[in-house]
């Protein structure tokens, strides 16, 4: 019973027009990146095609292909890399921020901050000796009467 209590709460939170607008903006850049992402296929596509016709018949046709593969791979690539993390950025701006204010107002969240590594020592969640330790979305503060703090790792 109280599970549908908090998911009809969840549905107004998400509801109110504050919030919506958010996920809209959200959704509205998602959906523009991807079709940028797209249109650069596209064009890779076409040119490829190209490629296949103007070297279909001679001793290059293999060579040209792989050269062309490698060079739309680096290109793609590069594209995502620049793309993606602006978007991913606002997102985490925006939406993670929405969603912990479900919660609690009292949440900090800190994308680029992560559990200090004597806390998670100390925590014995993994007991075992670990080389590299880095993360990010570090998130802390009270919900209730209890305190939380996580983040990726």
């Amino acid at each position: 019973m109280e599970k549908f209590i908090i998911n009809k709460t969840f549905e107004n939170f998400i509801s109110d027009p504050k919030n919506l607008n958010i996920i809209n903006d959200i959704e509205f850049k998602r959906k523009h990146l991807l079709a940028k992402f797209k249109k650069y296929i596209f064009i890779i596509l076409s040119i490829g095609f190209f490629v296949n016709i103007i070297f279909y018949s001679t001793n290059f046709f293999v060579i040209a292909n792989i050269f062309y593969g490698v060079l739309s791979f680096i290109f793609l690539l590069t594209a995502y890399l620049i793309l993606y993390p602006d978007y991913n950025q606002f997102y985490k701006q925006s939406f993670i921020h929405l969603i912990l204010s479900f919660f609690s107002n009292d949440i900090v969240y800190k994308p680029k901050d992560f559990i200090d590594k004597r806390d998670f020592k100390k925590s014995e969640l993994f007991p075992r000796h670990f080389i590299d330790y880095n993360g990010d979305d570090f998130v802390s503060g009270k919900i209730g009467e209890t305190e939380i703090s996580f983040s990726e790792l």
